[in-house]
């Protein structure tokens, strides 16, 4: 057999480098954790290898070999497809939120595992930081009684 012809094999009827249908892999982390998570917020940052991210809807969710995209699942609300590598949620209720990540072909079905995130939301009130309302304000010529 030719060296050429051994570094090539068939797949979806397309001819393809040996090393080119390698797992695609998904690396996601969170940013500032701790301070985000003070604020009721979170931001996700993911790097991906071995995949081309591009728009399902403009690859007319058609499947194709080393493409796809990235979904993002809060608790259990809705998947949010999209090719946005950086991420962030904001309005966290306290307590603890989990966020599913990852990689899914142009017809959204999934590509490889999913990585698990999880923050917790202080609650405010029971950690004494919730912040006392201020005074009303006085007219500076309004003496205090």
């Amino acid at each position: 057999m030719h060296a050429c012809a051994r570094a090539l094999v068939v797949c979806a009827g397309f001819l393809w480098p040996l090393g080119a249908l390698a797992e695609p892999t998904l690396s996601a982390k969170l940013v500032d954790r701790e301070a985000k998570a003070r604020k009721g917020e979170m931001t996700v940052e993911v790097s991906v290898s071995g995949l081309e991210i591009v728009d399902a809807a403009k690859a007319m969710e058609q499947p194709t070999t080393g493409q796809g995209h990235l979904h993002y699942r809060l608790d259990d609300g809705p998947v949010v497809a999209t090719t946005a590598t950086k991420l962030s949620f904001h309005g966290l209720a306290a307590g603890s939120h989990r966020l599913e990540v990852r990689l899914a072909g142009n017809d959204h079905k999934p590509l490889g595992p999913a990585q698990n995130l999880s923050i917790t939301v202080p609650d405010q009130q029971a950690s004494g930081a919730a912040q006392k309302p201020a005074p009303p304000a006085r007219p500076a010529d309004r003496p205090n009684n």
